[in-house]
Parts: C-alpha cells; structure tokens; sequence
C-alpha cells in the first residue's frame, strides 16, 4: 500500500507585485528531508468532538440581538420568545442561554471554532423562591455579529457578510444555569495607572454591490468582497456617526477609509471630518491588460484633532479622476475617537490599549457611575464582574 510521505503545492502562475504583469513558472527546485516534527505529528492530530448536540434534548427557543451589549430577559420577554401564556412552573433558576459569541467562522478549516453551542454566563435578577415573578429578569452579555480587535493601536472591524444578527437559544431544564460569578476587588498600588477616557470604535460598511458581478458577461458575481456607495466622477458623500456624547477636545480621531475606484485613469478622494481636511487618497488607474484587476483599492488610515467635536462625527468623501467615465466606491469606514469614561446612559460598552501589558493593573475611573456594576467582557460568553 502507497503511503504519504509529503504534500507539496505550488502556484504555477503568479502576478508579478512590481509590475502588475502575469507571469508563469518554468522551473523549480525541491529539496525533501525525512525526519519527524510537524508534519508527522499533523496527520495524528485530533480536534475533538462532542458526542451529542446540547439541541439533542430539551425544550429551546430562539431568539437574536442585533448590536452588542447586555440585553435583558423579562418576564414580557420570555413569554414572547417561548410563545407561552404564562411562566408558571419555569424556574429562573435553571434557565440557560447557550450561544457561541466569535462573529463570522473563520475561514481555514484548521482554525479553532466551537463544536458545540456554549452556555452564557447570565445574571438572575430577583429572589430564590424558584418562581418567575413580575419584577424578576435576566441579564446576558452579546458581542454582536461583527467583531473587533486590536492592530496597531487602533481597533479594527471584522464585518460579518453572512448576518447582522446574533443568534442564542434559551432552554429551562433541572439543573442550575451558568450565572454570572461575584469578584472581589483587587487591590491597587500608589503606581497604578488611572484612566479616565476610553477609545469609542464605530464603522461603517454596507454590502451593496460585488463588483465581479458587475464585470461579468455571464451576470454571475464572484468572491466575498462587496463594496458600499458609488461616486460618479466629481460626486459627493456624506457618513454621520452620530450619538457619540462625551468625545474629548483635542485628542486624534482616528479615520480608516478603504475605497475603490474603477477608472481608466489616475483618481483620488478627498476626505474631511466635520468640514476638517484629513488630505488625499489617491488610487491608480486600473490595469487594461487581459485579467488585470477590475479595480483599484486604497486603504488608509488618517487622523485630526478637532476643538469641538461635539456629539456627530460627520466624514465626507469627495471623488475625482481624469476618466470622465469612473466610479468611485466606498469599501467601509472605521473610527477611533477618544471619550470621557463617564456613564451618561442605561449601559456604557469600554475599552483602552493604555497599558495592556501581561498582568499590567489599571484602575478606570467611572464618573457620574454611582450604584452601576461593571462587567469583564474580555470572554463574551463568560463576562465576570470587574475588580
């Protein structure tokens, strides 16, 4: 019987990075050297499995969230995700909200993902006499489906193209559900670092058209990347971000743009953020060699210091190119602005990359937070209280 010694793949064609130009493979060398490490240790790898979906027994009932933040389960609530008349024989005790909170999958199967949907941590507001009352409730935490991290600084988005809606199923059996634990404070240090402003992160991107699909003589489109709204040559737009209260004066709003330009010639847009100049953004024209790219794209990242933002961050775009024929496409915006750590309604989602070393202390100052309870959210499906 054949066995596998090695995979080997190669990519017979290529685009040249320099000069744009297709170029294709004539020759190559390869040297192989048995020996055991990873590559034998990665055909006996084994990512487990449940044996049985928590779905497999039980009662459920759906439900989702379109935004992230600590959404609440009353009673009201409960009876119209259920569709039952009444609670009677529920025991808030032993509900449980299972749902996996990481936005869009990954797209290398090897990546890790959930096997299985994984409970929530959940508050029970309310008394222990196992019964649902009227003024009782639950609270759960929910990241949204689009999610973000941290490069370079700045927070950048992750769009999720297949919903915009976050899913969780919500069940009642006989043992007690996962709730949210108690912590006790930790102790901070004359030295210890003390913020008061966080980063406040919004984007926005809207999937309106594929642009293979546009191209293509078959009607047909291609691939995950979408862009949002075009500028003929010489157009304008505007994005508000709006409801943003507490921006500090002064401090750097960041502002990402990716934008895409389909033009014969050299183009570029010209952006602001509240009539304040954030400069050009020039793109090339686009290849008009046989299967050169349909269009060119530009992603940057610009920012400027305004005296008085106040509560609207507006960023216009203007396009312009030599071909009188062009259009220009927005991609998706993203912005980093600094705000006052200050709880000026219901719930207040924060963050900060000040001093995110291994094991680093930090003590925020919350303002105008009187009674309020604070939530570690790091692990969405498990918050913990902040200490």
């Amino acid at each position: 019987m054949k066995q596998v010694v090695t995979h080997l793949s190669l990519r017979p064609v290529r685009r040249n990075p320099q000069t744009g130009q297709p170029e294709r493979l004539l020759s190559f060398d390869y040297r192989y050297t048995p020996g055991a490490g990873k590559a034998a240790a990665r055909g006996t790898a084994a990512r487990p499995h449940a044996t049985r979906s928590v779905l497999a027994s039980g009662d459920w009932y759906k439900l989702g969230v379109a935004e992230s933040g600590i959404y609440k389960l009353d009673k009201t609530a409960l009876l119209d995700v259920m569709g039952l008349k009444t609670l009677q024989g529920i025991n808030p005790n032993n509900l449980h909200v299972y749902g996996n909170a990481m936005g869009v999958l990954p797209q290398p199967n090897a990546a890790p993902r959930p096997d299985d949907l994984a409970e929530n941590n959940v508050l029970f507001v309310g008394n222990a006499d196992n019964v649902f009352d009227d003024n009782e409730y639950v609270l759960f935490y929910s990241p949204g489906a689009h999610t973000w991290e941290a490069q370079g600084g700045i927070f950048k988005h992750r769009n999720n193209i297949y919903t915009d809606t976050t899913y969780y199923f919500v069940t009642v059996n006989s043992t007690a559900g996962r709730r949210v634990p108690t912590a006790a404070a930790l102790a901070a240090t004359s030295t210890t670092p003390t913020i008061t402003s966080f980063t406040h992160r919004a984007f926005h991107e809207h999937d309106l058209l594929n642009l293979m699909h546009k191209a293509g003589s078959s009607g047909s489109g291609s691939g995950r990347n979408w862009v949002g709204e075009s500028m003929a040559n010489t157009g304008q737009l505007e994005i508000p971000f709006s409801s943003i209260p507490d921006l500090l004066p002064g401090t750097p709003i960041r502002v990402t743009s990716s934008v895409v330009a389909n033009s014969a010639a050299a183009s570029a847009f010209q952006l602001t953020l509240n009539g304040a100049s954030l400069g050009s953004q020039p793109l090339d024209a686009k290849p008009n060699y046989e299967f050169g790219a349909i269009a060119t794209v530009s992603t940057v990242t610009k920012q400027v210091a305004l005296p008085a933002p106040g509560e609207v961050l507006r960023v216009g775009l203007s396009y312009s190119s030599g071909d009188p024929g062009a259009v220009g496409y927005l991609d998706y915006l993203e912005i980093n602005a600094q705000r006052q750590l200050l709880l000026s309604g219901a719930q207040l989602e924060f963050r900060s990359l000040s001093n995110i070393a291994p094991q680093a202390l930090n003590r925020f100052e919350l303002a105008n937070a009187t009674g309020a309870v604070v939530w570690d959210v790091t692990n969405p499906a498990g918050p913990w209280p902040a200490r």
